[in-house]
């Protein structure tokens, strides 16, 4: 693995918007059918670089915090949300919104509780130091485009995956930008040339 943990995390969550990239240049369509990110895993053509992007990106996640986090019970506690999510978002693979209702349905709760769980850690990491400005910004974007995904989740039309797009790199910055946060219980000097600045 890469030696230092900003770079590890910068990586992971490049997975998943290299991955978004090479799904949208196959298919640009998709930035104008509102059915998000998950339209990606309803064609062939797209379906590996969707799964690498999401379920790649969170395995790297996973395997840092397994990596880093062997302490206390709020390591033990940080390393089952990380891989809870994993699992959730296996889920979404698996159970594509197209095939019926029932599969839509639990497509439509999956994606639901993944957004609302980053989200609420976002807010609890974030409101660990308040003063912290770029933190309230990250968080803002964050926020901002859960709005957008919430808001043009049912219209046939609309901007649903551009805004899924801006939530995800609103966490992929939370988690860089609060790593010390996140992995408290590492000793900084365990990271020589790695630094506290974003």
């Amino acid at each position: 693995m890469l030696k230092n943990l900003r770079y590890q995390l910068i990586f992971s969550e490049a997975i998943l918007f290299i991955g978004l990239a090479v799904c949208i240049l196959i298919r640009p369509a998709g930035l104008a059918a509102n059915n998000g990110i998950s339209y990606y895993g309803t064609f062939h053509n797209t379906l590996l670089p969707y799964i690498i992007a999401l379920a790649g990106s969170s395995f790297c996640l996973v395997l840092i915090t397994i990596f880093y986090l062997k302490g206390s019970w709020q390591d033990n506690l940080i390393k089952t949300i990380f891989t809870l999510l994993f699992f959730l978002i296996i889920g979404i693979i698996i159970f594509p919104y197209n095939v019926n209702r029932t599969y839509a349905d639990i497509h439509a709760t999956l994606g639901t509780i993944i957004f609302s769980t980053q989200f609420i850690i976002s807010i609890i990491f974030t409101f660990i130091n308040p003063r912290d400005i770029y933190g309230l910004i990250i968080l803002i974007i964050e926020f901002v485009g859960g709005l957008v995904s919430i808001y043009y989740l049912k219209p046939a039309h609309g901007f649903l995956i551009q805004g899924q797009i801006i939530a995800q790199f609103g966490f992929a910055l939370f988690i860089i930008h609060n790593r010390y946060k996140i992995f408290k219980s590492v000793k900084i000097d365990q990271f020589p040339v790695d630094n506290i600045e974003v």
